[in-house]
């Protein structure tokens, strides 16, 4: 749920093979589709946020996702936004934890797109990340 004022970060990684350089892309149109959030989510809290680089520049974000709700989450989405000293959107990476998080109870994550170009992400020298849970509570015990 993205309340007025806050901001929310979705990545995807999409080959293309028609355009081989950036110059050559002339178009791209998103079409998104929503729907309204009948009950309030869960509020998950990311700590412990660590990038590093593997062997080949690709960036991994590593950190904790904590579940301080009252209620077990599952199936967890974690975006993590790369930013560059200017605080300006660089690239979106991203981790599934498929599993539940009880109340009281962090879990790890490791956020990494093998598709994104190094010289995109080497820019990049700040990062934010937020959860999202997929299931709350008596949903996630089905």
């Amino acid at each position: 749920m993205i309340h007025p004022g806050e901001s929310a970060y979705v990545g995807s990684t999409v080959p293309m093979e028609a355009a081989q350089k950036p110059e050559e892309l002339r178009e791209v149109t998103l079409h998104t589709e929503y729907h309204p959030a009948y009950k309030e989510p869960a509020e998950l809290q990311v700590k412990e946020l660590q990038r590093d680089e593997r062997d080949d520049r690709q960036p991994v974000v590593r950190g904790k996702v904590a579940n301080p709700d009252r209620e077990t989450v599952q199936d967890v989405f974690v975006v993590t936004a790369l930013k560059d000293k200017e605080g300006q959107l660089v690239a979106v990476i991203g981790d599934y934890l498929n599993r539940d998080i009880r109340p009281g109870d962090r879990i790890g994550f490791t956020a990494q797109d093998d598709q994104l170009p190094a010289e995109v992400t080497d820019q990049a020298t700040q990062v934010e990340a937020h959860a999202y849970p997929l299931f709350v509570g008596e949903q996630a015990k089905k």
